[in-house]
């Protein structure tokens, strides 16, 4: 009941009233995730770092909105493909045969981005196969039988892609919990960007032979990224967004949140931020409607730390 708390509530309440029904979606990236996966899943943390980990802490700090849908959406036939540059695929072990050849005749053309984690299309109605996984992303792979009980991580080695010339040589991202079987990539076709690195319950390195853990495979009309862990970190999700043509709206791993008439930024340190607009719009405060920017592509704005900014988006006069 404290009036500042009840004057915010009061406030969101009628920027609500004023955008509800006229508002669109501003999100370019999608994101699958799969429920009938988890049958064919050992219960344990692998499930939380594919999806709860990867998109809380990594997908939501790209600096872009993403839109999330179960693996079954996309058989809606008013599922929006057109919408979307970049398709994360995060635990779709399994995929039906509806499914996979959605993906293949709506998703993977038009120039898209589609970024796999994992064991993608792994599983199917009658076998586990890394065939079903070339199905779907393109690529080939190898596989050893066995369970890494603690984690795999990939470390980037290749600067020199696009994809990968703003990251660190030796930067690591992965999984602590049990990953097995364990897949890396073995088409020659694919670019590596990082290598597959684990150690086994004895201590022995895992991989000797530079096994492509992080890989991009340009496929003309589609572009193929796979990672053998989850874990991809904000800015390498970023680069990838970036190069499959997604507005990113900030760069510092802050939260966006954006719509055609609001867009809403969080931070975790203070500082001023950069906030870059697809169009020309207006900017105004949206609790206080003072006007921060006029025909603008973009504009600053500064915060406090662990505070969030809130804009209407209006089209110029």
């Amino acid at each position: 009941d404290h009036p500042l708390l009840r004057k915010t509530v009061a406030d969101l309440h009628s920027l609500a009233q004023r955008h509800y029904r006229q508002d669109s979606r501003a999100a370019e990236i999608a994101v699958i995730v799969s429920n009938r996966s988890l049958w064919y899943q050992r219960f344990n943390a692998l499930q939380q770092d594919l999806v709860a980990r990867q998109m809380v802490e990594s997908i939501a700090r790209i600096g872009a909105p993403y839109d999330a849908y179960l693996a079954t959406d996309l058989e809606h036939r008013d599922f929006p493909f057109d919408r979307y540059r970049l398709y994360i695929l995060l635990n779709t072990f399994y995929l039906s045969p509806d499914q996979r050849a959605i993906i293949r005749e709506r998703v993977q053309t038009g120039g898209r981005t589609v970024l796999s984690v994992y064991a993608t299309g792994f599983v199917s109605d009658d076998a586990l196969s890394i065939d079903g996984m070339q199905e779907v992303t393109g690529i080939d792979f190898a596989i050893a039988d066995g369970t890494l009980r603690k984690g795999a991580d990939v470390v980037i080695s290749n600067t020199q892609d696009p994809l990968t010339r703003e990251m660190t040589g030796g930067t690591r991202f992965g999984t602590r919990g049990e990953l097995g079987p364990i897949i890396w990539c073995d088409d020659p076709e694919a670019s590596v960007l990082g290598d597959l690195v684990a150690t086994d319950d004895a201590g022995g390195v895992f991989t000797l032979a530079k096994r492509g853990g992080l890989v991009v495979k340009r496929m003309g009309d589609w572009t193929s990224v796979w990672s053998a862990v989850p874990g991809l970190p904000p800015a390498l999700l970023r680069t990838i967004a970036q190069r499959a043509g997604v507005h990113i709206y900030e760069q510092t791993d802050s939260v966006v949140f954006a719509s055609d008439r609001l867009l809403a930024v969080h931070v975790l340190a203070a500082g001023r931020r950069r906030i870059s607009l697809p169009a020309e719009r207006e900017v105004r405060d949206a609790i206080t409607g003072e006007v921060i920017a006029r025909a603008a592509r973009h504009f600053t704005a500064d915060f406090p730390p662990r505070s969030t900014g809130l804009w209407e988006l209006r089209n110029p006069d």
